[in-house]
């Protein structure tokens, strides 16, 4: 989010308008979003899932298990950066 603020901030310095000439999505959903002018559009994970995730690869990486990816549920909060309609894969 903060690497989001910033770039809103530089691209509007530079001449460009969010979302008609660029869009913009960050990823958590911060305190950031509302301190911009620009409501950013983000990728949302449950509280906690990622902190909470590495942790549980840390302890089985420490007890000599192997790891694997995993898929972690997220939702996609729409705001006002990125030009509707917005596709999903």
């Amino acid at each position: 989010d903060e690497i989001a603020y910033w770039l809103t901030k530089e691209l509007k310095y530079a001449g460009q308008s969010i979302p008609e000439d660029i869009s913009v999505i960050c990823f958590h959903n911060t305190y950031l979003n509302d301190l911009n002018d620009t409501h950013i559009t983000a990728v949302v994970t449950k509280p906690h899932e990622i902190p909470l995730a590495v942790a549980d690869q840390i302890i089985q990486l420490i007890g000599g298990h192997s790891i694997s990816s995993r898929k972690l549920s997220f939702h996609l909060t729409e705001r006002g950066s990125v030009r509707a309609p917005l596709t999903y894969i």
